[in-house]
């Protein structure tokens, strides 16, 4: 008895075949086990909702750029109130959380900016967005080069150029 959606993966007996002939057939069945369907599909994953809090956080992100830190800061708590919890406002938690560190960055409270940014990186790696997680760890790099943890930094910038190299990302 086979699990809907679970595909079976047979052995070939592949004695006396050619060596073409076995490429070919071990292609074949390569594509055809894959990796299997996982515990929970797509349709078990509540959509994502990408409009809730676009204005706050586009608005946020202005400010922090124009250097009005409490007028961003205020935009952005709420937000992460709100979004706690909530699978289907994780992009803007995470937009949030990037947002939050760089004003506890700018603020120069690196301890808590390192802390948002390891928050970050759970939640992206959660989520297995490998953007997110590049931009933790090029957050965090930035933070400890800070501090003056330069090794700690040159091994975050290295884990994130590795994720940028994987995503084809220039």
């Amino acid at each position: 008895p086979f699990k809907q959606g679970v595909r079976s993966c047979t052995m070939i007996d592949t004695r006396g075949l050619g060596r073409n002939t076995l490429l070919v057939l071990l292609a074949a069945k390569l594509l055809a086990c894959g990796e299997g369907s996982s515990r929970h599909s797509v349709a078990d994953q509540p959509p994502q909702d990408t409009l809730t809090f676009r204005a706050e956080l586009d608005s946020a992100r202005i400010f922090f750029r124009t250097g009005r830190m409490t007028a961003a800061d205020s935009l952005i708590a709420p937000i992460l109130a709100t979004t706690k919890g909530v699978p289907t406002l994780q992009q803007q938690r995470l937009r949030a959380l990037a947002t939050h560190a760089h004003i506890l960055q700018r603020r120069s409270m690196l301890d808590s900016a390192l802390a948002c940014n390891a928050e970050l990186m759970t939640l992206a790696e959660a989520a297995n967005d490998t953007f997110w997680i590049g931009a933790a760890y090029t957050n965090t790099a930035v933070v400890r080069e800070l501090q003056g943890d330069y090794a700690g930094a040159l091994r975050d910038n290295l884990a994130s150029l590795h994720l940028k190299e994987l995503r084809d990302d220039s």
